[in-house]
């Protein structure tokens, strides 16, 4: 998706739509259990003792950014499932896009398949759980990162191995299952 176009921008826009009608419960305010945790012990203790021996250093930071803005909880909530709705619709466009790459569709009724298939891609029941949580921003990043990853690697242009993961031998399990290889 190196170009966005006319086309892709009148699908974001419906396919937004679409979505905050589907996630409008979620936009009314919606609390799962870590969003409890961040209001009950504050964002800066949440970040600290949650989010980083978690591993989850840019959750982390994004709280420690809410905390030093003061934004409320409920406000910090909306903001997070927003952007992570609209890195979600993006994550679609993309998907749709990369279909089209290898599968030019023939009329508008193809392309809405296409388009219906690449959003069920993303928003499966188990990515609308995640969504729940104040996390859903970060996630999203990290399945359209993913996304964008696995594309550079089936295109195979100059670098993709180094451009869409780290190194081979990263794989201790590939290394348990084939030894010697």
């Amino acid at each position: 998706m190196n170009k966005i176009t006319k086309e892709n921008k009148k699908d974001f826009i419906i396919l937004f739509i679409i979505t905050c009608i589907i996630f409008l419960p979620f936009l009314t305010g919606h609390y799962a259990t870590d969003t409890y945790n961040v209001a009950n012990v504050g964002y800066n203790k949440y970040a600290l003792n949650w989010s980083l021996t978690d591993g989850r250093i840019f959750m982390a930071a994004i709280t420690l950014i809410a905390g030093k803005l003061k934004i409320s909880i409920e406000a910090f909530s909306f903001i997070t499932l927003i952007l992570g709705l609209v890195v979600s619709v993006i994550s679609v466009l993309y998907i749709k896009n990369i279909v089209n790459r290898y599968k030019k569709t023939k009329s508008k009724y193809e392309d809405i398949i296409v388009t219906i298939i690449s959003y069920f891609t993303i928003f499966n029941f188990m990515y609308i759980e995640i969504m729940y949580f104040v996390e859903s921003f970060v996630i999203a990043v990290s399945v359209l990162l993913y996304i964008i990853a696995a594309d550079i690697l089936v295109k195979k242009e100059k670098n993709y191995i180094i451009k869409s993961r780290k190194q081979k031998k990263c794989n201790i399990l590939h290394d348990e299952i084939r030894p010697g290889k």
